[in-house]
């Protein structure tokens, strides 16, 4: 199992700075750093000794010009020790959120398992059921009765719209999975899809256009992610990843196309997830959404086999 690299310079360098500030030295240089210069201005406009004590050791033009710039400048200064503290906390609590997060944070990984889980999960119920009634099965019978792949693949399509759901910043957004047959380079049917009532409306043939997003994600075999789909089709033609479809919903938001190679580097799915948000998925996560997509299309690699098998032993 590959597990993701770091994902970006920026969350490298996040990543760096968090580790130094875990350090006791460090903490205390920083929070000196935060704190000191505001609280020197203060003194210097409203302490005299401080002013008297400035005097006795430079010189008359130093202490007359430090004199100048300080009355001259005195709103600036006043800002500055209001604005610094602000900006230097702002910066580190971004610091802190990119190098706590890499897409997946705890929660997510929680949503992952009991995703997961509840693939296997009706998998095993429906085993568990035909053990109950093992009577009724034979040996040639039993391995058509108790496989179902295309319920199981419905159900990995369903788990993998409940996790793009949980993970997400923002929790109102619609997250639409669908699940492309590819045969001899096209897709040949989009039988399943989540929820249930947002199927994609985009006629198979607009979608069998050479440089729709479903297309290109299987012929490059790579993941195609768009972070803003409407920024990225205002691009020239010849910048473009994908193309438009038909249909408008599908021409903003966000979305993941993922091609599902098997074992024979064949590729019998592209799964779409799309989010009618843009910026939902996000370039810098890539490798994490490939990762955990991964996951997935394990399960339905194993659940093609078994239809395949299915379909030659049995004729269904």
């Amino acid at each position: 199992m590959k597990i993701p690299k770091d994902l970006s310079r920026w969350n490298r360098c996040a990543a760096y700075l968090y580790s130094f500030y875990s350090g006791w030295f460090n903490k205390v240089l920083i929070n000196l750093l935060v704190l000191v210069p505001p609280a020197l201005i203060a003194t210097l406009y409203s302490n005299k000794d401080v002013k008297n004590f400035i005097r006795v050791v430079t010189s008359d033009a130093t202490y007359t010009h430090i004199a100048t710039v300080g009355r001259d400048y005195v709103l600036l200064f006043n800002l500055f020790t209001f604005v610094w503290p602000v900006l230097l906390l702002s910066i580190g609590s971004e610091i802190a959120k990119r190098a706590q997060s890499n897409g997946v944070n705890v929660e997510g990984l929680f949503a992952l398992i009991k995703s997961l889980d509840s693939i296997v999960g009706i998998k095993n119920k429906r085993f568990h059921l035909h053990t109950k009634n093992i009577d009724q099965l034979s040996k040639d019978t039993a391995f058509e009765n108790i496989t179902d792949p295309n319920a199981q693949i419905a159900e990995i399509v369903k788990e993998i719209g409940v996790f793009f759901n949980a993970i997400g910043e923002k929790k109102r957004a619609l997250i639409r999975v669908t699940l492309a047959v590819m045969k001899e380079g096209k897709i040949d049917s989009l039988p399943i899809f989540y929820p249930n009532d947002e199927p994609i409306k985009s006629t198979i043939d607009s979608l069998n256009s050479p440089n729709s997003a479903f297309l290109t994600a299987y012929k490059s075999k790579k993941t195609l992610l768009i972070s803003d789909i409407k920024k990225e089709l205002k691009q020239p033609n010849g910048k473009r990843k994908f193309a438009e479809t038909e249909n408008e919903e599908d021409n903003s938001g966000s979305m993941i196309c993922y091609p599902v190679k098997v074992y024979d580097s064949s590729i019998p799915f592209v799964i779409s997830i799309h989010s009618d948000e843009s910026g939902y998925f996000k370039d810098e996560f890539k490798e994490v959404y490939e990762h955990t997509l991964q996951r997935f299309a394990l399960r339905l690699s194993v659940e093609n086999s078994l239809l395949i098998m299915k379909e030659k032993l049995c004729g269904k």
